[in-house]
């Protein structure tokens, strides 16, 4: 017989806009069917509670933008959900307020993981991120006031037109926000995105600066006391 699971993954699908790069199961909008999605969750979880541990270890709501789901229909879905050592939901930036973060944190949330992905205007005009740098900040500020200790953020590199000097400067501003976690990603040319159709040419040229690109990455971040642990 299997062993219980010990780690959930939760897809929640919506964003309030889909960016050129993403190859992820998403929907734009459908404010009208986020209750019935959650409704589906539900019925699913009960079919499937047989086959997890008693207490999980990780929970993981992902997307899409988990945020950006209607906060009655994710209250509920959280509260369903097992116990669990860690509870993360991502989130985009400018979807966090004060009001979002303490609704999350009193329902269980350890961690938040923010796709902040750049701060530099041009290179989140070239993503099509909605997200300033000041929305990161705040995000950060309204997360931290509501008691999160542990905040993820996620940056990409390899972005058409970004310089090393752009990805230290992110870095900079990264580290600057002490967050306990943080992710890098080298862009990725996924078939069949409007991004590749419009940048893959571009990406494929500035291939041979990655591993740069990825050694000053890990440099930085060890550097800074964080422990690289997953390529």
């Amino acid at each position: 017989m299997s062993r219980p699971a010990r780690h959930l993954y939760v897809h929640l699908p919506f964003c309030a806009h889909r960016c050129g790069y993403c190859d992820f199961v998403t929907v734009v909008g459908r404010s009208g069917q986020h209750a019935a999605y959650v409704d589906a969750l539900l019925r699913e979880l009960e079919l499937e509670r047989g086959l997890l541990a008693g207490e999980l270890e990780t929970v993981f709501l992902g997307g899409g933008t988990p945020t950006f789901t209607a906060l009655p229909d994710l209250l509920r879905l959280l509260e369903a959900l097992p116990a669990a050592e860690e509870v993360t939901v991502e989130a985009n930036p400018e979807t966090v307020t004060p009001g979002l973060a303490r609704a999350l944190r009193g329902a269980g949330v350890t961690r938040i993981s923010l796709g902040a992905q750049t701060f530099r205007p041009r290179l989140l005009d070239v993503l099509e991120r909605v997200a300033r740098q000041d929305d990161v900040r705040r995000a950060v500020h309204h997360l931290r006031d509501a008691g999160f200790a542990n905040i993820s953020l996620d940056l990409i590199y390899g972005i058409p037109g970004q310089s090393a000097s752009d990805l230290e400067a992110d870095l900079d501003d990264a580290l600057a926000l002490a967050p306990e976690h943080l992710s890098c990603y080298e862009l990725e040319a996924k078939p069949g995105t409007r991004f590749t159709h419009a940048w893959g040419t571009e990406l494929a040229r500035q291939a041979d600066a990655m591993e740069d690109y990825f050694e000053r990455v890990v440099a930085r971040l060890t550097g800074s006391g964080y422990r690289w642990y997953e390529t």
